[in-house]
């Protein structure tokens, strides 16, 4: 009889409790960022840079470029937008900009061959 009373002492089985993990908090006491937090949502940032920019008045961290490696100094409001260093970034838009141009070239092709498809049936 587990549980009951025997002679005003009550018996409790030892049961184990897992331990739940704390939540990382995402801000400290004066409002800025966290770095557990900031690590937590973006691998690239590199651990222990988080830092106090005084002129902007914003947080600044160093990430790790996704292409090549190299490191860029980027403020935390920017990091969801950021994943390249300053040459790879420029060199993607260029290569974007380059299929861009292209794929424009195919639409107009396309067009005009179908204008010359509609003008030879019209004639016939």
């Amino acid at each position: 009889m587990d549980g009951l009373a025997v002679d005003g002492a009550v018996e409790v089985a030892a049961v184990e409790v897992a331990k739940i993990p704390e939540p990382i908090r995402k801000r400290d006491k004066s409002g800025r960022l966290t770095e557990a937090y900031i690590l937590s949502r973006h691998p690239n940032v590199v651990p222990e840079s988080l830092r106090w920019n005084h002129e902007a008045g914003k947080q600044a961290v160093t990430i790790e470029c996704a292409n090549c490696g190299a490191e860029r100094e980027v403020f935390t409001s920017d990091l969801f937008q950021v994943r390249l260093c300053a040459a790879c970034t420029k060199a993607a838009r260029k290569s974007r900009a380059k299929a861009m141009k292209a794929a424009a070239k195919a639409a107009i092709a396309t067009k005009v061959e179908a204008v010359a498809e509609i003008a030879e049936i019209a004639q016939s």
